[in-house]
């Protein structure tokens, strides 16, 4: 399908018998005309892939279950705690316990 200068391809699948989930990956890219141009190969491009569960309807994305986006997040919330709580404790302490020295 055509239409705003998008362009959809749709398939219709036959699975094997007792197929709940399938792996699926998607791409996007330039058009021109009526013709599909080649899809980026770096970036979120690498990441379109995700799986499908037919029974419940759910599809996960690469963007919550890849490895590399979680070490991203675990990464970002250890920075916020060490910098957010950690540091500002360090320097108050700092300041304010010295006092008590001798």
């Amino acid at each position: 399908m055509f239409l705003d200068k998008k362009m959809v391809i749709f398939a219709t699948i036959e699975l094997p018998q007792n197929t709940t989930s399938v792996n699926h990956v998607w791409q996007d890219g330039p058009v021109s005309g009526d013709n599909l141009g080649m899809h980026g190969v770096s970036g979120n491009h690498l990441q379109s892939m995700g799986n499908l569960n037919l029974s419940s309807g759910q599809a996960f994305g690469s963007h919550g279950g890849n490895s590399k986006t979680k070490l991203k997040i675990a990464h970002g919330v250890l920075n916020a705690v060490s910098w957010g709580i950690m540091m500002p404790w360090g320097f108050m302490a700092a300041r304010y316990l010295n006092a008590l020295g001798p």
